[in-house]
């Protein structure tokens, strides 16, 4: 049984450690991420934020420099890998949004003007939300993920797989059009489940925490 793991080096390591032990793992990155510097993107805030929402552990630098300077009453991470971060960084109180992307979010107290920190494409679900409520808002793009172009010895690798790991749409667009039919995509979060299922019918959603993404495929090439 084959697995294959499509997120940026070192952002497989965990999950690489744990199961190579029994499973042949091979790394796949679809995605490359280009950082903008940090000063340059707080200074582009136009807002004294009051909630301050984190989409992705890559936009914590930004998120920790910008709650500095403006205190803001709430910061919100998206995901487990998120907070882990924001917490490394030195924030402390963070909202966590347990379900990773907007629904996640939606389902939290927060108050305006917010701030939202993460990738410079990013999908309408959350800006949807936040004008919903009638709040101010505005987006700070921290970096730039960036498809790769894929070697053929990786192309193999994703056309030969039992079960491949994608944690967002950015990859699925890059890997998906390898992917055999009859191979099961384990997916992290209900966004990027969404993307997947729209063209793909072996799909399972996982939470975020590596821990149980890890079990599920462990029980799945077991049985």
């Amino acid at each position: 049984m084959k697995v294959v793991l499509t997120r940026e080096r070192p952002r497989n390591d965990t999950l690489r450690k744990i199961l190579e032990l029994a499973i042949d793992v091979a790394e796949v990155p679809a995605t490359e991420t280009a950082y903008f510097p940090v000063a340059d993107v707080v200074a582009a805030c136009e807002l004294v934020p009051r909630t301050i929402i984190v989409t992705s552990s890559r936009g914590a630098d930004v998120a920790a420099a910008l709650a500095k300077a403006t205190s803001p009453d709430t910061v919100i991470a998206v995901g487990a890998t998120t907070a882990a971060r924001l917490a490394e960084l030195g924030l402390r109180d963070v909202q966590v949004a347990i379900d990773e992307g907007a629904r996640g979010v939606a389902a939290l107290t927060f108050a305006g003007p917010v701030v939202t920190i993460g990738a410079a494409t990013t999908r309408p679900e959350l800006g949807a939300i936040i004008r919903e409520r009638g709040l101010q808002f505005q987006h700070l793009s921290a970096y730039e993920t960036r498809a790769r172009t894929l070697t053929d010895v990786e192309v193999g690798a994703i056309t030969t797989a039992d079960f491949i790991v994608v944690a967002a749409p950015s990859a699925w667009s890059v890997v998906g059009p390898h992917v055999a039919s009859t191979t099961t995509v384990v997916v992290r979060g209900q966004t990027t489940f969404e993307a997947v299922s729209a063209d793909h019918s072996h799909v399972v959603i996982a939470p975020s925490d590596t821990d149980t993404v890890a079990a599920i495929l462990t029980r799945a090439l077991g049985e």
